[in-house]
C-alpha cells in the first residue's frame, strides 16, 4: 500500500469512526454502515442507490401531502365513488 493510499484508508476509517461515535446519527443508519464496511463497497454502494431513489420518492409524497392534505380527500372521494 502506498503512503497515500495509507493516508486516505486512514482519514476514511477516522470519518467512519465519527459517524459511528456522533449521538446524532440515528441507530439504523450506525448500524447499515457498520454492516457495509463488512461487504462489498460496490454492492453497499448499489444497495444505497436502490435506497435514496425510493427514499425521494417516498419524501415526495409525504411533502405533497403535507402541502395539499386536500389531495388526499379528492383521491379517497374518487375511491368510494
Amino acid at each position: 500500500m502506498t503512503g497515500e493510499r495509507a493516508v486516505q484508508e486512514s482519514d476514511l476509517e477516522r470519518q467512519i469512526a465519527l459517524v459511528l461515535a456522533h449521538p446524532g446519527i440515528s441507530a439504523w443508519l450506525k448500524a447499515a454502515l457498520h454492516g457495509a464496511m463488512q461487504g462489498d463497497p460496490l454492492v453497499a454502494l448499489n444497495d444505497l442507490e436502490i435506497l435514496g431513489a425510493l427514499l425521494r420518492q417516498r419524501a415526495g409524497i409525504h411533502l405533497s401531502r403535507s402541502l395539499c392534505p386536500c389531495l388526499d380527500l379528492q383521491r379517497d372521494s374518487e375511491w368510494l365513488s
